[in-house]
């Protein structure tokens, strides 16, 4: 990509005035909704870690796209997480349009700790943090096992996407377990989740039809997710819900946080491990010699999961607002910033990773920043893991060999990198054919 030099200094807040207009500098605009940007965001990447790393947007935000960077932000005290303090929920509610009224009132409603800073993010945090220590998550192992297997036996049978029947389906099947949803409702849920997992996409579109069918499908979860602490309130079980009712008996959260924090759980407990399976085996059936490595045991499932972690980021990016001046290399983040922390970037940056643009599943695995890093961690990352590491093992044992199918289709998402469609073909194990 043929870009214009750089000199040093120009990109944060603190070393240009308001006035600067970097991309007439630069002859170039960082563009989320470039078809070209969303089938295959990394070259751009790796130019703005080159020559714009603390690139400032036309829209007045900072684009971070190196490793120390994007950890410093993550990490710094004065960045802020809290969507209260970067979207316009002031606007939105003088708006007296109803449909935006009734949008913002929501989301201040059942706003998640995801969003929210200490103290708020740790109290809320804290309920259910110990149902997702990676001690606790080990007896799962079987039932993950069960449900992937269950789930291959259904590819096989139905043949076509891997995404409808094994990537999409196992996450949900975990962690609908885990809080306590019956088999029965776990479609449902998944349907509500996708429509809130569309709401972290950056959009110019606040049309009444897509906010409608928003706040309708928070609206329906929230009365759903009611129901099931009330039931756990007459009925308590060993599930995160009932982590969630012994919490709002005890005057720890409000019923909303209460609803927000599971509706969280829901949602986010099978967006990631879902687009994290979907690439790893893209990127397995792209990279035969990769393949060989797991089949002949020289690199385990778990390496596998780690490096498409780095390689192809499920969660591309992370929103910030600096509550207090941030130091980067290339200068001062001041108080009022709003920052886009591209942790896709910072994992291909060759500063810390050799080659970081050739998947390699021998690779030692290094500081990743695919489930974000400091307070906000991702709670649920040692299951993420777990999942595809579980999922890689079975596809490892029951075929000798994979192959994309015609036409796998990018889900075309900036914050979620992943596939709606992956078709994919398979030779059976000789262990499973031999009488």
């Amino acid at each position: 990509m043929d870009r214009p030099q750089r000199s040093k200094g120009v990109w944060v807040p603190g070393a240009i005035g308001k006035d600067s207009n970097q991309q007439d500098e630069l002859g170039f605009v960082f563009d989320v909704f470039d078809p070209a940007f969303r089938a295959d965001p990394y070259p751009t990447y790796h130019w703005m870690r080159k020559h714009a790393p603390c690139y400032r947007h036309p829209l007045g935000f900072v684009v971070l796209t190196r490793h120390s960077d994007c950890r410093q932000v993550l990490r710094h005290p004065h960045a802020s997480a809290d969507r209260r303090s970067y979207a316009p929920f002031d606007f939105w509610l003088a708006s007296g349009i109803d449909y935006l009224v009734r949008y913002a009132e929501q989301g201040i409603r059942y706003m998640p700790f995801l969003f929210k800073d200490p103290p708020d993010h740790t109290r809320l945090r804290r309920i259910v943090a110990g149902g997702f220590e990676a001690r606790q998550l080990a007896s799962l192992r079987s039932l993950i096992e069960e449900i992937a297997s269950e789930q291959l036996e259904r590819f096989e049978q139905e043949g076509g996407d891997f995404v409808d029947t094994v990537c999409r389906p196992l996450p949900v099947r975990v962690i609908a377990r885990l809080i306590g949803i019956p088999p029965a409702d776990e479609e449902q849920v998944c349907e509500w989740s996708d429509v809130l997992a569309q709401d972290l996409e950056p959009s110019l579109n606040m049309d009444q039809e897509r906010l409608t069918r928003q706040t309708q499908a928070v609206e329906a979860f929230a009365s759903y997710l009611e129901g099931l602490v009330q039931q756990r309130i007459r009925q308590p079980r060993q599930d995160l819900a009932s982590r969630v009712k012994d919490a709002l008996q005890a005057g720890e959260c409000s019923i909303d946080e209460a609803i927000a924090t599971l509706m969280l759980l829901a949602a986010a407990g099978h967006e990631t491990t879902r687009h994290l399976l979907a690439n790893a085996v893209y990127a397995l059936a792209s990279h035969p010699h990769q393949w060989e490595l797991l089949k002949s045991a020289q690199v385990s499932p778990r390496q596998a999961v780690e490096e498409t972690l780095r390689f192809d980021t499920p969660v591309q990016m992370l929103f910030r607002r600096m509550l207090g001046p941030v130091e980067t290399t290339e200068g001062l983040l001041q108080a009022g910033s709003d920052v886009l922390v591209v942790a896709a970037s910072a994992n291909r940056d060759d500063s810390v990773f050799s080659d970081p643009d050739r998947f390699d599943l021998s690779r030692e695995p290094g500081p990743v920043l695919s489930f974000g890093s400091g307070p906000h961690h991702c709670l649920g990352s040692h299951l993420a893991r777990l999942e595809a590491e579980v999922a890689i093992g079975a596809l490892v044992e029951r075929y000798e060999n994979i192959a994309l199918g015609q036409a796998p289709q990018r889900n075309g998402s900036v914050v979620f990198r992943g596939f709606t469609k992956l078709p994919l073909a398979f030779e059976p194990a000789s262990s499973r054919t031999d009488p």
